[in-house]
């Protein structure tokens, strides 16, 4: 009998089936149907005999030699990577395997930017790097060709850069200076270096070509202090003098002054008493006191304006020279002298004017007469006049003038100097000679041509040019393109965004890149040639332009 209890009433035993191995044979979705690959044809092996170009749409039959359309290698790869995350998120895919690490270092490859090089004939730098295209194309704007900008460069100064050589050249320096990145830094900290040691670097040019700037007060308290030097050798003089007889030109004031009103008449009958003794009615005889009458009048006469006073009394000093001159014959040697220093004191001041533009101030013509004449002694001096080194020495205060209240504004300071015409060239000129002349408004120029692409790079304008440069470093406005709209059908919104960023980093990098590598070669001094050289390929190819054809709409 059996042991096996009974089952309850309206139950079976059910008998297991044998135990089989799970189906793990790929399901295909909904809509889609296996098919069986076609044996393959002569025609269809052909393709393994490809070689596809990198870049270029062509590929060429290495059996037969034709070359054919087919897409680009480089295409293929970048499409291949693409699709890495979705095969590898679907599970078709090993990331472990021979074929996943193959496909994962392509991606990798585009998101960095690559890291091969092409050899290619380019403008070079003098490290053998190949110039940026936008600097390139800022030389053939800017009509300077490419040998000649290093010279041009050195013409500029030790502080001169590249983009210093034109207009389209600044736009493109301000266009990555109000880019962030560190294009932006080599820019911006290289040019307010440069703005910052822009007065001792104008200063220093200009006493190298001009000589050290006098200051003007200075120089007139040295001629007053060797003026009243020369009282010894007046004393000398007058020590062995005769006595003077000063009654004929008593009787002429006294005749004079009933005829005479005003000023005129004041001013000679102080003269009158001048020519008495102290304390008397008598007339002195003493050469030291005539010659002190002398010094009174050269007083009033320095100052005054009226023009009959100044007639009066320079006919009366007249009279009282000669007087002096015959007393005391070794005085005229001493008034020599000390008119000389008078004469050296007055072309100071003169030379102060000579970059005005009022109506006193001297002509271009005017200007070279006086400094003849100035070249001339006078009296019994021997030897060349100081006059024309004073003329020079007041110019050259002058230009410190302006130079010292107008060193934030070198534009400014390079038309207040030049003036709008040519008469202070010419002026400069006569006292400067023509080529320290030259000399000097090159300086000006360049300090002009500097301080334009420094206020071009730091103030941020944003003008109808520099938009246009913006433009070509910021590159056009990227669009969704053919690669993310099939990788939507397949993978989705996610997937789609992945692939954006993972172009848009590259892309960015890229950009960054080359905007610090412009940046570097406008900063440079620009000694460029032609030459082959070893050239990143997201420098040396136009990656941007490649990845705008899969990745956008045209």
């Amino acid at each position: 009998m059996s042991n096996t209890p009974a089952l309850p009433q309206g139950f079976e035993i059910e008998r297991r089936a044998a135990k089989t191995a799970p189906d793990k044979t790929p399901r295909l979705p909904a809509g889609f149907q296996l098919q069986t690959p076609p044996t393959a044809t002569p025609q269809a092996a052909e393709g393994h005999h490809l070689r596809r170009s990198t870049l270029l749409p062509l590929a060429k039959n290495t059996q037969t030699g034709g070359v054919e359309w087919a897409a680009p290698q480089v295409a293929l790869d970048i499409v291949d990577a693409i699709m890495l995350p979705g095969d590898v998120y679907q599970g078709n895919v090993d990331p472990l395997s021979d074929e996943g690490m193959s496909r994962t270092l392509n991606l990798a490859g585009i998101a960095t930017g690559g890291a091969l090089t092409t050899p290619t004939r380019k403008l070079i730098d003098e490290a053998g790097r190949a110039v940026p295209k936008a600097v390139v194309r800022g030389l053939r704007d800017d009509g300077i060709p490419a040998a000649d900008a290093g010279r041009r460069i050195r013409e500029l100064g030790p502080d001169g850069v590249v983009a210093d050589l034109g207009a389209n050249l600044r736009d493109k320096t301000a266009a990555i200076a109000t880019a962030p990145g560190k294009g932006q830094r080599v820019i911006t900290d290289r040019l307010r270096e440069r703005q910052l040691a822009a007065p001792d670097r104008l200063t220093g040019a200009l006493d190298e070509t001009l000589g050290a700037a006098p200051i003007p007060s200075y120089v007139q308290r040295s001629i007053r202090d060797d003026q009243r030097a020369l009282g010894p050798a007046y004393e000398d003089a007058l020590a062995g003098a005769q006595a003077v007889d000063t009654s004929a030109l008593a009787g002429g004031i006294d005749a004079m002054v009933p005829n005479l009103r005003g000023k005129a008449q004041t001013a000679l009958q102080s003269v009158r008493g001048m020519l008495n003794a102290t304390g008397t009615g008598d007339l002195d005889p003493s050469p030291a006191t005539l010659f002190q009458v002398r010094r009174a009048i050269d007083g009033m006469l320095k100052d005054e304006a009226d023009s009959n006073v100044r007639r009066v009394l320079g006919d009366v000093r007249a009279q009282v020279d000669g007087l002096l001159a015959d007393a005391a014959p070794g005085i005229k040697q001493v008034d020599a002298r000390y008119s000389e220093l008078a004469r050296q004191g007055d072309a100071v001041d003169r030379g102060q004017t000579v970059l005005g533009s009022g109506r006193n101030d001297p002509r271009p013509a005017e200007l070279a007469d006086e400094a003849a004449a100035g070249a001339v002694p006078s009296g019994e001096i021997i030897g060349p006049s100081g006059v024309a080194f004073r003329l020079r020495q007041g110019a050259r205060a002058e230009i410190d003038r302006i130079v010292g209240t107008n060193l934030n504004d070198r534009a400014a300071l390079n038309s207040l100097l030049k003036g709008n015409s040519d008469w202070n060239r010419q002026r400069l000129t006569t006292l400067f000679g023509a080529e320290r002349t030259d000399r000097l408004y090159r300086i000006l120029e360049n300090e002009r041509a500097m301080a334009d692409t420094e206020n071009r790079a730091l103030t941020g304008s944003k003008t109808a040019s520099l938009q246009a440069a913006q433009k070509e470093i910021d590159g056009p406005a990227k669009r969704p393109g053919v690669v993310r709209s099939a990788a939507n059908l397949r993978l989705g919104d996610a997937s789609a965004e992945l692939i954006d960023a993972i172009f848009g980093g590259a892309i960015n990098r890229q950009r960054a890149g080359r905007n610090l590598a412009t940046a570097d070669s406008l900063m440079s001094r620009g000694d460029f040639r032609r030459g082959t050289a070893d050239v990143p390929l997201n420098t040396a190819l136009p990656y941007t332009l490649l990845l705008d054809t899969i990745m956008g709409d045209k």
